[in-house]
């Protein structure tokens, strides 16, 4: 059990209008106003303005002066500091530039029901076997980090949220914290990583794989397994997996209210596996409302293969911000898609991946933008369009679903008949050895 230490009164004076200081050395991290999160302006002059990089206004917020040794304060009501409870988080030893409260480094560790609130990171882990098991993060920007070289890590039955400060966040992603805000980063892992029955919510991203340089080393992030998680309310990825990907896996998730729901860019070798999941509500909050996002974002010059069945996007249109079921936002190639037996509704874009690396079948494909279905090298404006041209999607339905009470039940009641089908071969593209998979049953998605 760790406790810190009892709170220490601090000597608050006016500097100008509700902007109070006070001195304090080091460098500060993060100041908790309760359990709200105060943005970190970049300037003084920042803070008495409230300019944000998007937008002003939004309540609360710090500088510090490090040479000079002072923290300047404006609470969310701009009253008195000395009446509230404020936690302030100073950067001990650096990772990622913020600060962390325990750093572990071993050959097996295993972190069982640890509570964390009111720090940045709260555990920075390296060893050989990682187990965080049951844990909670509220008002943090992290649960976990594991460092650079942990051979295995499973992350099971945690929860985080970043409490209410987080519109700070989806409103502001290029602001002096954008690096803050992931439920669990797990950095350059050597042999497996699996994160299940997680529930991460108001973060940046969700559950976070990027490797940083060498996103084409098929050794950095194997084996990765995300599945029965719920991750909600991200400014940017719910699941962020980019890299090589070798034996990537995601399936039975439910990501919702983020601005992208998987991120594979790239995905450089893999083949990723993407099963039975639901995307749905892919937009971010910016200042001036909903900006239109993605299910799986993809692109930077992918050459993996990725076996698409049984999900289902749904990307309605909310105010004016549509959204797109898959979108190559990234410069470069995407990687190749098998889909078969998804339900794609959206409200902008099917796919724009370039030209016929998104083959599939038994699907159903909806846009409610007539002007839009399928844009690449072969626009569509159609199924039938896409099928004369490609051959693809030839058993295909082009209907609204007709989900039953969306997004809370996805059940479709439109075209969920789409006749006999057989079994469906694929050729591994490491062995050439031959599978049939049964996609009889469609219904799963």
């Amino acid at each position: 059990v760790l406790t810190a230490d009892p709170g220490i009164p601090l000597a608050w004076t006016a500097y100008s209008g509700p902007v109070w200081q006070t001195a304090m050395g080091g460098k500060v991290d993060q100041v908790w106003e309760g359990d709200r999160l105060l943005w970190r302006y970049g300037t003084l002059a920042d803070l008495i303005a409230l300019q944000m990089p998007w937008t002003s206004g939004l309540p609360g917020g710090f500088y510090h002066d490090r040479a000079a040794g002072v923290l300047y304060l404006r609470t969310s009501d701009d009253g008195d500091p000395g009446t509230r409870e404020l936690h302030v988080t100073q950067q001990g030893p650096s990772f990622a530039g913020q600060g962390h409260a325990l750093r572990i480094t071993g050959s097996y560790i295993e972190i069982k029901g640890l509570k964390a609130q009111w720090v940045s990171i709260p555990l920075l882990l390296k060893g050989r076997e990682l187990v965080v098991d049951g844990c909670s993060a509220y008002a943090t920007h992290y649960l976990a980090a594991t460092d650079t070289g942990a051979a295995r890590c499973i992350v099971r039955d945690c929860q985080a949220d970043g409490g209410p400060g987080y519109e700070v966040y989806l409103r502001n992603l290029y602001g002096p914290d954008w690096a803050h805000g992931r439920g669990i980063w797990f950095r350059k892992n050597a042999e497996s990583f699996e994160a299940y029955g997680n529930k991460f919510s108001h973060l940046v991203e969700g559950i976070s794989g990027y490797t940083y340089g060498e996103e084409s080393n098929p050794a950095v992030n194997p084996n990765v397994d995300l599945h029965h998680n719920e991750i909600s309310f991200c400014s940017d990825d719910g699941q962020e997996v980019d890299g090589a990907g070798v034996n990537f896996g995601s399936w039975e998730n439910k990501v919702h209210d983020c601005y992208d729901a998987l991120s594979l860019s790239p995905l450089k070798v893999g083949p990723a596996y993407v099963f039975k999941n639901q995307f749905w509500n892919m937009q971010k909050m910016t200042p001036a409302g909903l900006d239109e996002g993605t299910g799986i974002k993809d692109g930077a010059d992918s050459n993996g293969l990725v076996f698409f069945f049984h999900n289902t996007i749904y990307g309605p249109q909310r105010g004016t911000a549509k959204s797109n079921g898959m979108a190559n936002w990234a410069t470069g190639r995407a990687p190749e898609f098998l889909s078969w037996n998804n339900i794609i509704a959206v409200s902008r874009y099917i796919t724009t991946h370039g030209s016929l690396r998104f083959r599939g079948d038994y699907n159903i494909l909806w846009s409610s933008d007539p002007t839009r279905f399928i844009k690449n090298s072969l626009t569509a404006g159609s199924l039938a369009r896409w099928q004369a041209m490609t051959g693809y999607e030839m058993h295909s339905l082009q209907v609204d679903p007709g989900f039953a009470n969306p997004p809370g039940d996805l059940t479709p009641s439109q075209g969920v008949n789409l006749g006999t089908r057989g079994p469906l071969q694929f050729v591994n593209p490491a062995t050439g050895a031959v599978t049939e998979l049964d996609v009889s049953y469609f219904e799963d998605a």
